[in-house]
């Protein structure tokens, strides 16, 4: 299938860094670290999994920095490479794991990215996952993946910037019928800056 990556080699990088601000186009060119190429079909992690076969694949503005390399090189301690761009999403189960029971083939879901220790196999959540934060969740870098704080930062996963990617059954959130895609699409972005809000509301 088709995906585009982002593999952050040195070299790659660092040509990119040089060169990007003074010619961008070496930034989507054969020598940058996005890469529009043939990838294997993604298969069951183990049987809590799905495989979701995308609708539309948002771009974040955290993709936008990526691509132009605006990204900080010590984060990539918290990623692993290659792997699929894209964590805002809306798709379609196409295959489902035998121990998932509130999902079936052919839902259309939204997967909420962040890879906190439930899809890493953690049955005894950190402190942060047991209070719902799994975005802050202190094993992203441990467990039945590899590295990754998200979908769409993680080579195990995959991420909607493909055909197919696969989530973990306590990520999925079902779409209502009455919900058209491209509004689904930006049910995470409007959580996030939600989120945001709520953490700050005006105390007086």
């Amino acid at each position: 299938m088709k995906a585009i990556q982002f593999n952050a080699t040195i070299p790659r990088y660092a040509l990119g860094r040089a060169l990007g601000k003074i010619f961008p186009p070496i930034l989507w060119s054969g020598a940058a670290c996005v890469q529009y190429r043939d990838v294997p079909e993604p298969q069951l992690i183990n049987d809590e999994w799905v495989i979701v076969k995308t609708r539309y694949g948002g771009i974040c503005g955290s993709d936008h920095h990526l691509l132009h390399l605006h990204n900080a090189p010590s984060s990539s301690a918290l990623t692993s490479f290659p792997f699929t761009i894209g964590h805002e999403n809306v798709g379609t189960i196409a295959r489902v794991g035998a121990r998932v029971r509130d999902f079936s083939i052919g839902a259309r879901v939204v997967v909420e990215p962040t890879l906190g220790c439930k899809p890493r196999g953690f049955s005894d959540l950190c402190r942060f996952c047991a209070r719902g934060e799994t975005q802050l969740c202190e094993r992203v870098t441990r467990g039945a993946l590899a590295a990754g704080l998200i979908t769409g930062a993680c080579r195990d996963t995959g991420g909607s910037w493909s055909e197919y990617f696969l989530a973990h059954e306590s990520q999925l959130v079902r779409v209502p019928a009455n919900v058209n895609d491209e509004n689904a699409l930006m049910l995470e972005p409007f959580a996030t800056s939600l989120h945001a809000v709520l953490q700050n509301l005006p105390r007086d």
